[in-house]
């Protein structure tokens, strides 16, 4: 037993790091998944895995604040309901406002400041951005790191979900947020939590999916299949499936969805992008573009567009 639940840990590791970001890339395109996809949950089951007091303080703290000119990006931290506090950048554009209010969430390998500078950019059409670490991208004392075993894993999948929705609470609460036009925007295993969120979090308007995966099982590289035993593998997904994107993207309406998928993945397999664009309730648009799982200026651009039609923007600002 022991040996096994080494080979666990080694396991969910690359799993989660080599899946969503694009300097995890490997050198040849991922082969189709090997796994047969768990069957669909009820998403009436799953809604209240992610419930928590709306009412508590926030509690946000700033430790600092930098000016881009005259744009501020504070530095600030808020309770996290399950323990500890989430780290975050609040991008605020000059200005009363009312603007809209854009969630950014990372790939697995980045962390707040990896949309920095898009946040910036955005914040001159008028848009205020709170960018989220994941548990495992905060500083110390806060860090909350996977353990490879359950329920640990667990709880620390429902904090960042839980997390992301005191985030809304933050956003929708802003003194110059228009709580009537809220969006995200995830990257790789971003936009894979997001697509979770998509189905819990009825606030959002509007979701942008950028290169995601349906299910943890969708990216397992072949180098680590070929070491682990197969029934190690098969208990740790089963337990963790209640978190895959796949089970909520079809629940996200009346929010709007858009895809962005590439085709020079080198991460993810075309089809495994097929099938969770495909499992996305309507409204929703799927774009390819032909590039990595990076994407490009063309999509970035394509993104601010339509996130203008569902929360506001002046997209002319960026062009």
């Amino acid at each position: 037993m022991k040996k096994s639940r080494i080979l666990l840990i080694g396991l969910t590791a690359c799993i989660l790091l080599s899946a969503c970001g694009p300097t995890q890339a490997e050198p040849t395109r991922t082969p189709p998944p090997t796994y047969t996809p768990f069957p669909p949950i009820p998403i009436a089951d799953l809604r209240p895995l992610f419930d928590y007091d709306s009412e508590a303080e926030l509690d946000v703290e700033q430790a600092g604040i930098e000016y881009h000119g005259q744009i501020a990006v504070h530095d600030i931290s808020y309770v996290s309901p399950m323990g500890g506090r989430a780290t975050a950048y609040l991008v605020v554009p000059p200005g009363k406002g009312p603007f809209a209010g854009i969630l950014f969430a990372h790939p697995a390998d980045g962390s707040r400041a990896s949309f920095l500078d898009e946040a910036l950019a955005l914040a001159q059409a008028g848009v205020l951005s709170l960018l989220v670490d994941s548990p495992w991208a905060r500083p110390e004392p806060w860090q909350q790191n996977l353990v490879y075993s359950l329920p640990d894993d667990r709880d620390m999948y429902t904090q960042e979900i839980i997390d992301l929705r005191r985030a809304v609470d933050l956003l929708a609460s802003h003194e110059k947020v228009d709580p009537e036009r809220i969006g995200f925007i995830g990257h790789s295993y971003g936009a894979h939590i997001g697509g979770v969120l998509s189905g819990v979090e009825t606030r959002i308007k509007a979701y942008v999916f950028m290169a995601g995966v349906p299910s943890r099982s969708d990216r397992i590289p072949r180098r680590i299949t070929s070491a682990i035993p197969a029934d190690d593998l098969a208990a740790y997904l089963e337990a963790t499936r209640p978190f895959d994107a796949i089970h909520y993207v079809g629940h996200a309406a009346p929010a709007a969805l858009f895809f962005q998928c590439a085709r020079q993945d080198e991460v993810i397999a075309e089809q495994t992008s097929r099938r969770y664009s495909e499992a996305g309730s309507q409204p929703k648009q799927i774009t390819w573009y032909d590039t990595g799982h990076g994407l490009d200026d063309q999509a970035r651009l394509d993104r601010a567009r339509w996130l203008g039609e569902y929360v506001g923007l002046d997209v002319s600002a960026l062009e």
